[in-house]
C-alpha cells in the first residue's frame, strides 16, 4: 500500500489493473471505520480512505470505476 496523505492509501498494484471496476464498502479496520477499496476482478483490497468521497476519488484517479457495496 502507498499512503497518500493522512487517513487514506492505495496500493501500487491498482495502477496496472486491467479490470476497471472497484468496490467500495465501509469496514471497521484496526480501531476505526474506513472505506475499503476492492478490485472486482479478484477481490483484493487495494486501499482505503477515511470517507466515501475520498475513496471514490482514489478509485477514479486510478482509472477504475467505483461501485458502492452495502
Amino acid at each position: 500500500m502507498i499512503e497518500v496523505g493522512t487517513g487514506y492509501a492505495v496500493s501500487d498494484q491498482a495502477l496496472g489493473v486491467e479490470e476497471n471496476l472497484a468496490y467500495v464498502k465501509r469496514e471497521y479496520v484496526g480501531q476505526e471505520w474506513v472505506w475499503s477499496i476492492y478490485l472486482a476482478s479478484n477481490g483484493e483490497r487495494i486501499g482505503y480512505a477515511v470517507d466515501q468521497k475520498t475513496a471514490f476519488a482514489l478509485v477514479w484517479q486510478n482509472e477504475l470505476t467505483p461501485m458502492s457495496v452495502h
